[in-house]
């Protein structure tokens, strides 16, 4: 029988004491948003530099074949910003992830 999980790809706050446990991105859902407004946003993140709307993961590749998902990170505009490896990322602009990239979410 064939290994077909319904997520593979998953984020770990560091350090990760801050706050609650990793993440998972749900294979099924093509869109995750993140942010301070509870309303808006599947995942809530607090902090004085996360905008209310700070960024969503889009997700490339059928959920139906786990081996082709792709994920990548969109900033929303925010003043802060968003940043991958430490670098920031330009605004409403699809930015692909690798396994191990460590995203920034209002500060590097």
């Amino acid at each position: 029988m064939a290994f077909h999980p319904d997520q593979c790809w998953s984020l770990e706050r560091i350090p990760s004491s801050l706050e609650a446990p990793a993440y998972l991105l749900q294979n099924a859902k093509e869109i995750v948003t993140f942010g301070r407004r509870e309303t808006t946003n599947d995942k809530i993140c607090k902090g004085p530099n996360v905008s209310r709307n700070h960024l969503k993961f889009v997700r490339y590749g059928s959920d139906l074949d786990w081996q082709t998902l792709r994920w990548s990170v969109v900033d929303l505009g925010g003043m802060v910003g968003t940043f991958v490896n430490r670098d920031r990322i330009q605004p409403n602009n699809p930015f692909g992830l690798n396994c191990g990239d460590l995203i920034g979410v209002g500060c590097p």
